[in-house]
């Protein structure tokens, strides 16, 4: 009796799938990423930018519990910053990459991705270096508690 009722519970529960992503921006640079959707066309988009020195895979956890209490036509899409993570380098002897310029390429990803608004969730400093996209619905920051300590 138990196995039907876990049975029934996985049917009734979709979990959503996990694809790598790649996007190449204007000036070679090519952005990585992790997308987490079920089946069937996505409405609502959800875009999330770790913070400073991290990657895209801060949101592993995070993804598929959020998306588990969100109606299905959601799509969360994680990206790793230029440097970090499976993103590619900018040139060793171009400018140095600040942390400004990268609202720039989340730019770029989100006209890639046929976005035409989102939820913007980020981790720390660098939800604050990307306000100033115009479409976005709503910012999440996740900041850490330094109080705990």
């Amino acid at each position: 009796m138990a196995s039907k009722a876990a049975n029934a519970f996985s049917q009734a529960v979709k979990t959503p799938v996990v694809n790598e992503i790649k996007l190449c921006c204007a000036d070679g640079v090519q952005l990585a990423g992790q997308s987490w959707k079920t089946t069937g066309e996505t409405k609502q988009h959800i875009l999330a930018l770790h913070g400073w020195m991290d990657n895209c895979r801060s949101f592993h956890y995070l993804a598929p519990n959020l998306l588990s209490k969100l109606p299905e036509s959601t799509e969360l899409v994680a990206l790793d910053l230029p440097g970090h993570g499976l993103s590619g380098h900018k040139s060793a002897d171009g400018p140095p990459a600040a942390l400004a310029e990268a609202a720039f390429y989340v730019a770029e990803a989100v006209e890639q991705l046929r976005w035409s608004n989102f939820t913007l969730i980020g981790h720390s400093m660098v939800s604050l270096r990307h306000a100033r996209l115009q479409q976005f619905r709503k910012v999440l920051k996740i900041v850490p508690d330094t109080h705990a300590f």
